[in-house]
């Protein structure tokens, strides 16, 4: 399975400029829940749009498929997921 599984284009969401990619073979830098939600609720300007529930679960498929992230930090992959996106 490919790290990037996102096969939405921007077509498929309006919100999005040009198609775009998620990295799922690895997190690149951890922020911590709260600082995340800080950043957002900042500057609400920056959200841009949701992801629909089939992006996301190909998302989550790709992580729980992922040999390069360990389980701790697939746990917390998915708990962010959860509390944001399905919120």
């Amino acid at each position: 399975m490919t790290p990037f599984p996102m096969t939405s284009s921007a077509a498929d969401y309006g919100f999005l400029t040009h198609d775009s990619f998620v990295n799922c073979a690895e997190p690149v830098r951890r922020f911590s829940e709260s600082e995340i939600r800080g950043q957002l609720l900042a500057d609400l300007g920056r959200i841009r749009g949701r992801l629909g529930a089939t992006t996301i679960a190909e998302i989550i498929r790709a992580v729980q498929n992922a040999t390069t992230i360990s389980p701790y930090h697939k746990s917390l992959i998915f708990r962010f997921l959860a509390g944001v996106f399905l919120d």
